[in-house]
Protein backbone atom coordinates (compact mmCIF):
# COMPACT_ATOMS: atom_id res chain seq x y z
CA UNK A 1 0.00 0.00 0.00
CA UNK A 2 2.79 2.58 1.02
CA UNK A 3 4.53 1.93 -2.55
CA UNK A 4 1.10 2.15 -4.42
CA UNK A 5 0.26 5.66 -2.49
CA UNK A 6 4.06 7.17 -3.13
CA UNK A 7 3.77 6.08 -6.67
CA UNK A 8 -0.13 7.29 -7.00
CA UNK A 9 1.17 10.33 -5.13
CA UNK A 10 4.34 11.16 -8.02
CA UNK A 11 2.00 11.02 -10.72
CA UNK A 12 -0.33 13.52 -9.63
CA UNK A 13 2.32 15.54 -8.19
CA UNK A 14 4.09 15.78 -11.76
CA UNK A 15 0.64 16.30 -13.33
CA UNK A 16 -0.32 18.65 -11.33
CA UNK A 17 3.18 20.61 -11.67
CA UNK A 18 2.67 20.94 -14.92
CA UNK A 19 -0.58 22.19 -14.51
CA UNK A 20 0.65 24.91 -12.25
CA UNK A 21 3.59 25.93 -14.49
CA UNK A 22 0.98 26.04 -17.55
CA UNK A 23 -1.04 28.36 -15.61
CA UNK A 24 1.00 30.60 -14.02
CA UNK A 25 3.22 31.05 -17.49
CA UNK A 26 6.59 29.80 -16.27
CA UNK A 27 9.20 27.27 -17.44
CA UNK A 28 12.02 26.12 -15.45
CA UNK A 29 15.46 25.38 -16.89
CA UNK A 30 14.90 21.75 -17.20
CA UNK A 31 11.58 22.11 -19.30
CA UNK A 32 13.22 24.24 -21.89
CA UNK A 33 15.63 21.34 -21.97
CA UNK A 34 13.17 18.87 -21.93
CA UNK A 35 10.56 20.81 -24.75
CA UNK A 36 13.63 21.42 -27.07
CA UNK A 37 14.65 17.60 -27.18
CA UNK A 38 10.89 16.46 -28.21
CA UNK A 39 10.78 19.27 -30.52
CA UNK A 40 13.77 18.16 -32.47
CA UNK A 41 12.92 14.28 -31.79
CA UNK A 42 9.24 14.83 -33.31
CA UNK A 43 8.98 13.39 -36.79
CA UNK A 44 7.27 15.90 -38.42
CA UNK A 45 8.73 19.20 -37.20
CA UNK A 46 12.42 17.95 -35.65
CA UNK A 47 14.22 17.90 -39.09
CA UNK A 48 13.13 21.53 -39.99
CA UNK A 49 14.09 22.74 -36.34
CA UNK A 50 17.59 20.83 -36.89
CA UNK A 51 18.74 22.54 -39.95
CA UNK A 52 17.28 26.14 -38.47
CA UNK A 53 19.44 25.76 -35.76
CA UNK A 54 22.28 24.65 -37.74
CA UNK A 55 22.41 27.57 -40.06
CA UNK A 56 21.96 29.57 -36.89
CA UNK A 57 24.72 27.85 -35.24
CA UNK A 58 26.92 26.50 -37.68
CA UNK A 59 29.86 25.75 -35.20
CA UNK A 60 29.29 24.63 -31.53
CA UNK A 61 31.71 23.89 -29.04
CA UNK A 62 30.86 22.43 -25.77
CA UNK A 63 32.88 22.75 -23.05
CA UNK A 64 33.24 20.32 -19.97
CA UNK A 65 31.37 17.90 -22.07
CA UNK A 66 31.59 15.37 -19.63
CA UNK A 67 28.78 17.10 -17.35
CA UNK A 68 26.59 16.62 -19.94
CA UNK A 69 22.92 14.79 -19.18
CA UNK A 70 21.39 12.36 -21.93
CA UNK A 71 18.48 15.20 -22.76
CA UNK A 72 21.45 17.47 -23.79
CA UNK A 73 23.44 15.48 -25.65
CA UNK A 74 20.26 14.11 -27.59
CA UNK A 75 19.94 17.91 -28.97
CA UNK A 76 23.20 18.53 -29.95
CA UNK A 77 23.20 14.75 -31.35
CA UNK A 78 19.79 15.69 -33.03
CA UNK A 79 21.21 18.57 -34.57
CA UNK A 80 24.69 17.86 -35.42
CA UNK A 81 25.12 14.24 -36.01
CA UNK A 82 25.38 13.59 -40.08
CA UNK A 83 24.94 17.34 -40.94
CA UNK A 84 28.19 18.50 -43.09
CA UNK A 85 27.37 22.03 -43.52
CA UNK A 86 27.96 22.19 -39.65
CA UNK A 87 30.39 21.12 -37.12
CA UNK A 88 30.33 20.40 -33.08
CA UNK A 89 33.44 20.38 -30.97
CA UNK A 90 32.82 18.58 -27.54
CA UNK A 91 35.88 18.81 -25.04
CA UNK A 92 35.78 16.58 -21.66
CA UNK A 93 37.44 14.60 -19.55
CA UNK A 94 35.90 11.08 -18.94
CA UNK A 95 37.36 10.64 -15.32
CA UNK A 96 34.66 13.70 -14.35
CA UNK A 97 32.14 11.91 -16.44
CA UNK A 98 31.64 9.61 -12.85
CA UNK A 99 30.25 13.00 -11.25
CA UNK A 100 26.43 12.40 -10.96
CA UNK A 101 25.84 15.05 -8.10
CA UNK A 102 26.91 17.39 -10.85
CA UNK A 103 24.53 16.42 -13.93
CA UNK A 104 27.05 14.30 -15.44
CA UNK A 105 26.10 10.90 -16.99
CA UNK A 106 29.17 8.78 -17.88
CA UNK A 107 27.28 6.52 -20.38
CA UNK A 108 26.14 10.15 -22.02
CA UNK A 109 29.67 10.83 -22.63
CA UNK A 110 30.27 7.26 -23.80
CA UNK A 111 27.89 7.43 -26.23
CA UNK A 112 28.86 10.80 -27.80
CA UNK A 113 32.22 9.00 -27.67
CA UNK A 114 31.38 6.27 -30.06
CA UNK A 115 29.37 8.95 -32.21
CA UNK A 116 32.50 10.67 -32.90
CA UNK A 117 34.44 9.07 -35.81
CA UNK A 118 38.25 7.81 -34.53
CA UNK A 119 40.06 10.16 -37.03
CA UNK A 120 38.25 13.05 -35.20
CA UNK A 121 39.14 12.35 -31.33
CA UNK A 122 42.54 14.06 -30.05
CA UNK A 123 43.58 13.66 -26.52
CA UNK A 124 44.57 16.56 -24.46
CA UNK A 125 47.88 14.65 -22.98
CA UNK A 126 49.97 18.02 -20.99
CA UNK A 127 48.62 19.53 -17.72
CA UNK A 128 49.15 22.92 -17.12
CA UNK A 129 47.66 23.25 -13.90
CA UNK A 130 49.40 20.97 -11.83
CA UNK A 131 53.03 20.36 -10.72
CA UNK A 132 55.04 17.86 -12.39
CA UNK A 133 55.40 15.36 -9.64
CA UNK A 134 52.03 15.51 -8.68
CA UNK A 135 51.07 14.27 -12.52
CA UNK A 136 54.14 11.61 -11.69
CA UNK A 137 52.27 10.33 -8.39
CA UNK A 138 49.29 10.31 -10.17
CA UNK A 139 50.81 8.50 -13.38
CA UNK A 140 52.30 5.94 -11.30
CA UNK A 141 48.79 5.23 -8.52
CA UNK A 142 46.67 5.11 -11.46
CA UNK A 143 48.67 3.32 -14.35
CA UNK A 144 49.47 0.41 -12.55
CA UNK A 145 45.79 -0.32 -12.33
CA UNK A 146 44.77 -2.14 -15.67
CA UNK A 147 41.35 -1.07 -15.37
CA UNK A 148 41.31 1.59 -12.83
CA UNK A 149 37.59 2.82 -13.67
CA UNK A 150 35.47 0.06 -13.59
CA UNK A 151 34.15 0.66 -17.23
CA UNK A 152 36.47 -1.41 -19.08
CA UNK A 153 37.64 -0.54 -22.44
CA UNK A 154 35.42 3.10 -22.73
CA UNK A 155 37.18 4.86 -19.76
CA UNK A 156 41.11 4.09 -19.41
CA UNK A 157 43.88 6.06 -17.69
CA UNK A 158 45.99 7.97 -19.90
CA UNK A 159 49.74 9.26 -18.31
CA UNK A 160 49.43 13.18 -18.30
CA UNK A 161 52.79 14.60 -18.81
CA UNK A 162 53.46 18.69 -17.49
CA UNK A 163 52.93 21.46 -19.65
CA UNK A 164 55.87 23.45 -18.66
CA UNK A 165 59.58 22.57 -17.58
CA UNK A 166 59.92 21.67 -13.78
CA UNK A 167 61.33 25.19 -13.00
CA UNK A 168 58.64 27.35 -14.55
CA UNK A 169 56.20 25.87 -11.69
CA UNK A 170 56.34 27.47 -7.93
CA UNK A 171 56.94 24.18 -6.50
CA UNK A 172 55.85 22.98 -2.60
CA UNK A 173 59.62 22.92 -0.36
CA UNK A 174 59.86 21.76 2.89
CA UNK A 175 62.95 22.97 4.56
CA UNK A 176 64.46 22.93 1.27
CA UNK A 177 63.65 19.73 -0.23
CA UNK A 178 60.95 18.96 -2.31
CA UNK A 179 57.88 17.90 -0.55
CA UNK A 180 55.91 15.19 -1.63
CA UNK A 181 52.92 15.60 -3.57
CA UNK A 182 50.90 12.52 -2.57
CA UNK A 183 51.00 11.59 0.87
CA UNK A 184 49.05 8.33 2.25
CA UNK A 185 48.08 8.76 5.59
CA UNK A 186 47.18 6.18 8.25
CA UNK A 187 44.24 7.31 10.39
CA UNK A 188 44.43 4.36 12.96
CA UNK A 189 45.89 4.39 15.99
CA UNK A 190 48.86 1.86 17.40
CA UNK A 191 46.92 -1.62 17.71
CA UNK A 192 43.71 -0.49 16.82
CA UNK A 193 41.98 -3.05 14.19
CA UNK A 194 39.23 -1.78 13.34
CA UNK A 195 37.61 1.94 12.73
CA UNK A 196 34.06 2.88 12.11
CA UNK A 197 32.81 5.92 10.18
CA UNK A 198 32.25 8.23 13.27
CA UNK A 199 35.74 7.73 14.59
CA UNK A 200 37.66 7.36 11.37
CA UNK A 201 35.58 10.87 10.47
CA UNK A 202 36.86 12.24 13.15
CA UNK A 203 40.16 11.53 13.14
CA UNK A 204 40.61 12.33 9.47
CA UNK A 205 39.54 15.95 10.11
CA UNK A 206 42.20 16.07 13.67
CA UNK A 207 44.39 14.59 11.18
CA UNK A 208 43.85 17.66 8.58
CA UNK A 209 43.97 20.29 11.37
CA UNK A 210 47.35 18.98 12.22
CA UNK A 211 48.75 18.69 9.09
CA UNK A 212 47.18 22.49 8.47
CA UNK A 213 48.58 23.69 11.41
CA UNK A 214 52.29 22.07 10.42
CA UNK A 215 52.49 23.93 7.23
CA UNK A 216 51.40 27.39 8.42
CA UNK A 217 53.83 27.20 11.10
CA UNK A 218 56.61 26.35 8.89
CA UNK A 219 55.31 28.84 6.86
CA UNK A 220 56.02 31.30 9.43
CA UNK A 221 59.50 30.27 10.12
CA UNK A 222 60.06 30.72 6.08
CA UNK A 223 60.92 27.12 6.33
CA UNK A 224 57.84 26.01 3.72
CA UNK A 225 57.66 27.41 1.16
CA UNK A 226 55.62 28.25 -2.15
CA UNK A 227 58.27 28.94 -4.91
CA UNK A 228 60.24 31.50 -3.02
CA UNK A 229 56.89 32.86 -0.82
CA UNK A 230 56.74 31.05 2.72
CA UNK A 231 53.12 29.00 2.84
CA UNK A 232 49.57 31.10 3.99
CA UNK A 233 46.20 30.33 4.87
CA UNK A 234 45.28 31.04 1.60
CA UNK A 235 47.38 28.71 -0.14
CA UNK A 236 45.44 25.59 1.26
CA UNK A 237 42.01 23.82 0.53
CA UNK A 238 40.44 21.24 1.97
CA UNK A 239 38.47 19.17 -0.40
CA UNK A 240 35.75 16.97 1.02
CA UNK A 241 32.81 14.99 -0.28
CA UNK A 242 30.00 16.72 2.06
CA UNK A 243 28.92 19.36 3.94
CA UNK A 244 29.12 17.35 7.24
CA UNK A 245 32.73 16.59 6.60
CA UNK A 246 33.52 20.38 5.95
CA UNK A 247 32.25 21.29 9.59
CA UNK A 248 34.47 18.88 11.27
CA UNK A 249 37.31 20.06 9.83
CA UNK A 250 36.31 23.38 10.55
Amino acid sequence: FQIAFKKDLLDYLRSELDQKKKEQQVLSYDDLLLQLRNALLDEQRGQKLAQKMRQKYPIAMVDEFQDTDPNQYDIFRRIYRDADESTLFMIGDPKQSIYSFRGADVYSYIKARKDAPKENRYRLDRNFRSVPNLLKGLNTFWGRHENPFVIKDEIEYQNVSPGKSKEQYDLLREYGQDRPSIRFRRLSEQGQDKLNKDKARKQAARDTAEEIAQLLEGGRKQQITIGDQPVEAKDIAVLVRKHKQADLVS
